[in-house]
């Protein structure tokens, strides 16, 4: 039977402690490989039980619209799930909807009166207008104009943009949970790093920098 570890609980209370004190669009960092799938089911699992219109969990390629979609359907008994996804080869909409962006950005009617979008990989999220992202949320608001976005991401940040949460144009208001991978490999979630020696010899004489790197 699956459980939710203390942290991933802990991210879903901090979610919800957010949104009952009037809170709008939160974010929470969380390490690759620790479970955000889960994460978000259980946050998908508290927003239908409250009794609000559809919630879309949203993704950018297929192997994550397959693996949240997993996510959710172990997590609630019988979710009333739909996928909306090219690259999956299912296009099916229900009060939980796990949909591919570069699909469901053309088809936000579709989707009907969305409550909450919960954005896996939520760092690829350009606050910039005209974006992929920025005109999923529009459409979607066309429908619902109090719609609540939850980010899920391990790296909260964007090159041009920095902190997800920082600037006039942000998304997200605050990380509202965040948990440090050494924390997760101390309690044993995690297994430890190790890099090994590289032997190949690279010249990067005429390698030049973008945005900082």
């Amino acid at each position: 039977m699956i459980a939710l570890r203390p942290y991933q609980s802990a991210a879903a209370d901090a979610v919800f402690k957010y949104w009952e004190a009037g809170g709008g669009n939160p974010l929470v960092e969380i390490p690759t490989g620790a479970g955000k799938s889960l994460v978000a089911a259980e946050c998908v699992r508290r927003i239908i039980a409250s009794g609000v219109h559809n919630v879309v969990v949203s993704t950018h390629v297929k192997e994550l619209v397959e693996q949240d979609a997993h996510a959710i359907d172990s997590w609630i008994p019988r979710a009333p799930m739909g996928i909306w996804s090219a690259s999956v080869g299912q296009r099916r909409v229900d009060r939980i909807t796990v949909c591919g962006i570069q699909t469901a950005v053309r088809d936000t009617d579709r989707l009907g009166k969305v409550s909450v979008v919960v954005i896996d990989e939520a760092h690829r999220v350009s606050p910039t207008a005209d974006t992929m992202y920025q005109r999923f949320l529009d459409g979607l608001r066309k429908n619902n104009s109090d719609l609540r976005v939850l980010g899920l991401t391990a790296t909260p940040y964007r090159v041009g943009q920095g902190v997800l949460t920082w600037g006039e144009d942000k998304i997200f208001d605050s990380i509202v949970y965040r948990v440090a991978m050494r924390d997760l490999v101390r309690d044993g979630y995690l297994a430890p790093l190790v890099s090994g020696k590289a032997n190949a010899q690279i010249n990067i004489e005429n390698v030049g920098t973008q945005a900082g790197e």
